[in-house]
């Protein structure tokens, strides 16, 4: 694959061309933010493009196209483990080919995520030592992300399909372990992307981006001048494929034990870190929307 990313890097290194990494962790948010990034003329929206189980994000007639790039033949869907590996063991490559693709479909920018652990930090740091991808957080309230997740492992449901009678229990020291974790991997990225990035975005779902899809597009335009990119709007899109799946607004209504836990967490000290989000110093400092 080497040959392949040399061959490829003056094309989608040009200066008129940026990637936007969003890194979050999974249940905050960024299926809808990508979709209203991708809503964008000028951007590409790409998902999860470095998940174990699929490339996701590349259906419909971009999966064919970067699969003839990258020298692959009779791939069904995103989920060929031959895809999987490309991307997972060689980024790079796999960002350049897609870079190209993009820009051949007149796109001057592209998005994807990135989730916990799934690259090392060395290769996240390998991937923004590049003044054309700009890092993006995404976070989110730390017990509404932790309930969403045990939501979507108890029904088996991550996308469209309503949560609303799906009730875990949740206890209070598996939250507080997944947190201290969550924050870790938060810290360490954000570390890594302050080392090798001009600029920065840190974006709260619940501050910035739980609104209507016109209006977070149109933030989404002002935003991204930190970055210097220019996007236009385009025309008006109402239609959502992502919608939250349980839009009721306190998390201890979300949940069997809300009371008891509410009562544990108050008596631990930590209500007010539960129902509060990683880099929140980082939030004041690097604003999704600068004045």
């Amino acid at each position: 694959m080497r040959w392949f990313g040399r061959r490829l890097f003056g094309a989608s290194k040009k200066l008129d061309f940026n990637e936007i990494v969003i890194f979050a962790s999974p249940r905050s948010g960024t299926n809808f933010f990508c979709e209203c990034l991708g809503a964008l003329p000028e951007v590409a929206g790409y998902y999860e493009l470095f998940n174990p189980q699929g490339v996701f994000g590349l259906g419909g007639r971009i999966l064919p196209i970067i699969c003839e790039q990258l020298g692959l033949t009779d791939v069904a869907d995103a989920k060929d483990p031959r895809l999987v590996k490309i991307f997972r063991n060689t980024p790079l490559d796999a960002l350049d080919a897609l870079a190209t693709v993009s820009r051949a479909q007149d796109r001057s920018v592209m998005s994807y995520k990135i989730f916990p652990r799934q690259l090392s930090l060395e290769t996240i740091g390998t991937i923004l030592d590049n003044d054309q991808r700009h890092a993006l957080f995404l976070v989110r309230r730390r017990l509404d992300v932790y309930i969403s997740l045990q939501k979507a492992r108890q029904s088996g449901s991550w996308t469209r399909n309503s949560t609303v009678d799906v009730l875990p229990e949740i206890e209070i020291d598996d939250f507080l372990e997944w947190s201290a974790r969550t924050d870790e991997w938060y810290a360490d990225t954000f570390k890594v992307a302050r080392a090798r990035s001009r600029k920065i975005i840190v974006a709260s779902y619940d501050a910035d981006v739980d609104v209507p899809k016109k209006e977070l597009i149109e933030k989404l335009n002002r935003a991204l001048s930190t970055f210097d990119i220019e996007t236009t709007l385009g025309p008006s899109l109402k239609s959502v494929r992502f919608k939250r799946q349980d839009r009721r607004g306190q998390p201890f209504e979300k949940i069997a034990n809300g009371e008891a836990l509410r009562a544990s967490l108050q008596q631990a000290g930590k209500l007010k870190y539960a129902l509060g989000s990683p880099l929140e110093k980082e939030q004041a400092e690097f604003p999704f929307i600068r004045d």
